[in-house]
């Protein structure tokens, strides 16, 4: 409760053209997907300014989104899962992210 107070959160009428600027400006665009080839979580630096990107539960992220990412990163799972709902998914990589940032 109350982490929105701490988390900056944009809304967008075009994402794609808004990875495309926020990596232009030097923030790292990821992307939260379980493909293959993506990077773990842990092994991933997310100390630095970065976009995180979730995609809605079902569609998941588009394709053009993803391809406007500088990088997909997956939580490692058991074979048998494929996936987290995405508030579980988001806790996640914040939790993550604010582990490193110490």
């Amino acid at each position: 409760m109350g982490a929105i107070f701490e988390q900056p959160v944009a809304r967008v009428d075009n994402l794609v053209e808004t990875l495309a600027m926020l990596r232009a400006r030097g923030v790292r665009c990821l992307a939260a997907h379980p493909r293959p080839g993506a990077k773990k979580l842990a092994t991933v630096d997310l100390r630095g300014d970065c976009c995180l990107l979730f995609g809605a539960e079902g569609p998941g992220i588009t394709a053009d989104a993803l391809a406007a990412c500088d990088d997909t990163v997956k939580i490692p799972m058991p074979s048998h899962m494929n996936s987290l709902n995405v508030a579980a998914a988001t806790a996640v990589f914040l939790y993550e992210a604010t582990r490193q940032r110490g």
